[in-house]
Parts: C-alpha cells; sequence; structure tokens
C-alpha cells in the first residue's frame, strides 16, 4: 500500500501468490481498492487464469482492463463472501493488464475496513484446448464455429460473457442444444446473421439445459446467464456443452 492508482500499482509476477486487504478507505465513499499489473507473454498469446480467495464483504469482482487504458475488458462477481473468485479462459497477449480488487460500495453506505482478514492473489496463462470455445467469441464477428456432431465445450466465465457460435452447415434443418450449468439460468438467443432476426430460447429453469430446431442457413446463436433473483450471471468453474445435430 497504498496501490490505488494506475501509478502505484503492484508488480504481480505471473504464479506468485501475493496477500492483501482490503482495509482503511479513501473516503466515506470510497473504499480501498488494490491495483495490480500484470504482463502477458512476449511470444504470443495465452489465457488468463486469476484466484482470488478470502475477501470477506460483498466484492465488485476482479476488474481487467489494459494498462494505460479504462474501458473494463472483464469483471468476475459469482464467488460468496470469504470463497474464491476465478477468471478462466480470457486471452491475453503480450502487452500490460491491470487487475483491480475492491468492495462492492452501495450508496448511503459507508465501505468496510478489515484490517484483519486477508484475501490472496495469483495469476497464470494457460493454452487454448482443441474441443473448447475460443474466446474472445461475444459478437458475430468473432463467432466461433459449430459443425453436426462436434460439440464445443465453453464456459459462461465471468459477468456479461457472451459466446457466439455460427453454424457451418447451410441445408436442411438442425437440432441445437446447450447442456445446464449449475445455478446458472442459460438464455439461448438464436439468430439471422443475414436478415438480423433473433429470438430468445429460455424454456428451462436454473441448471437445466435448452435446446430448439431450426434451418441451418444462416445460423448463429448467443449463449448467456441471465439473472433471476439471487441466481449469478456468471460460474467459471462449470462448463456446458453446445451442439448441433440433425433432428
Amino acid at each position: 500500500e497504498p496501490n490505488n492508482t494506475p501509478a502505484e500499482a503492484n508488480e504481480l509476477p505471473m504464479g506468485q501468490r501475493v496477500t492483501g486487504y482490503l482495509s482503511r478507505r479513501e473516503s466515506i465513499s470510497i473504499g480501498d481498492i488494490d491495483l495490480y499489473r500484470i504482463h502477458g507473454v512476449s511470444e504470443g498469446e495465452g489465457n488468463l487464469q486469476v484466484e482470488v480467495t478470502g475477501i470477506r464483504m460483498p466484492h465488485a469482482g476482479r476488474l481487467l482492463y489494459r494498462d494505460g487504458q479504462t474501458q473494463t475488458l472483464l469483471s468476475a462477481n459469482s464467488a460468496p463472501m470469504g470463497g474464491t473468485e476465478r477468471i478462466i479462459g480470457f486471452p491475453i497477449t503480450g502487452q500490460t493488464y491491470v487487475l483491480r480488487v475492491r468492495e462492492q460500495w452501495v450508496s448511503g453506505t459507508p465501505p468496510t475496513e478489515n484490517i484483519s482478514d486477508a484475501y490472496t492473489i495469483e495469476w497464470n496463462l494457460t493454452q487454448p484446448e482443441p474441443g473448447w470455445e475460443q474466446e474472445i467469441n461475444d459478437s458475430l464477428g468473432r463467432a466461433n464455429n459449430l459443425t453436426i456432431d462436434t460439440p464445443l465445450q465453453g464456459r459462461i466465465g465471468w459477468g456479461g460473457d457472451l459466446d457466439v457460435y455460427c453454424v457451418s452447415e447451410t441445408e436442411g434443418d438442425v437440432r441445437l442444444s446447450i447442456t445446464g450449468i449449475p445455478e446458472l439460468d442459460v438464455v439461448m438467443r438464436p439468430m439471422d446473421r443475414e436478415a438480423l432476426r433473433s429470438h430468445i430460447v429460455d424454456e428451462g429453469a436454473a441448471g437445466e439445459p435448452e435446446a430448439t430446431t431450426l434451418p441451418a442457413a444462416n445460423l448463429c446463436v448467443e449463449i448467456s446467464a441471465k439473472r433471476n433473483g439471487p441466481t449469478p450471471m456468471s460460474n467459471p468453474l462449470e462448463t456446458y456443452t453446445i451442439r448441433i445435430a440433425r433432428p
């Protein structure tokens, strides 16, 4: 400390577990902020994996952004108080990034000060594997391809994570299905990428699968999780399987 501003961010080497505290607040409305600077590998790309364990207060998630920029790349806020928050599978390059850890501030409520309960933070890089979605696939321009009887595994890995897939088949109908994710209410939004028409498929409850049959031509689908009461919007530890088949 202080590591509240980008200029003060702590260097966080890959594979090194560091202990921190969300302790003295900055003001009556602004709590402690901890910033950590991480460096992607210079020889290529990898998938970011972050673990933050033991924050014993409602937290605003691990917010990631590129050093020198203010646009948030992702947030993670699915773990209970005292649990382990994770980012899994987000691709980064050889650039420098900043991780931000803080409490979830509530308007009209002074931020918490906690000088006794520590948290730990650590990051590593993993390599994409065959048979998995390739992030970032959050738009039609970045969509992953789906082929008949070749399922892919994926994750709703952070709050607001969208996964987009486009069907490679052009003839006949296909059965599009996705397995359920524990605790998440998964939503499919099939779309015609030429006509730019879409609709929602959300028949199952939290943890249940979704499926529909549609013409294959120009078919893409967006996968996400919706908030349904206390239901979280991400679960990085659990995976889904998406597939297309002939009905």
